[in-house]
């Protein structure tokens, strides 16, 4: 388990982060680790956010890329404080829940 108690990380995820991001590019790793740091469904905008990037295309290509590969997953949706749109959270796709789903 990790320091934030409230939000305590599954192994799984330790492991797939582990795993996972020394196959994937620079900036894919970074954001894949702000996910598995984190452990909540994020907007594109707060992960662009966590990192200090300006631009939302420095994130929002590689969340997509990662959602493909089965490492994220969308979780829902949010207002965007600055666009007042309705916008998608994602977060970590828990692979170890769903196996254990489909033994019942």
């Amino acid at each position: 388990m990790s320091q934030h108690e409230n939000h305590p990380v599954h192994e799984y995820s330790l492991e797939t982060y582990r795993n996972e991001a020394p196959r994937l590019g620079k900036r894919c790793a970074l954001v894949f680790g702000v996910y598995v740091d984190r452990r909540l469904p994020m907007s594109d905008r707060q992960v662009k956010n966590a990192l200090h990037f300006s631009d939302m295309n420095s994130v929002r290509p590689r969340i997509n890329d990662m959602i493909k590969m089965g490492l994220l997953e969308q979780k829902g949706s949010v207002i965007d404080p600055e666009t007042k749109q309705r916008v998608r959270t994602v977060g970590l796709r828990l692979v170890a829940q769903e196996k254990q789903q489909k033994l019942f």
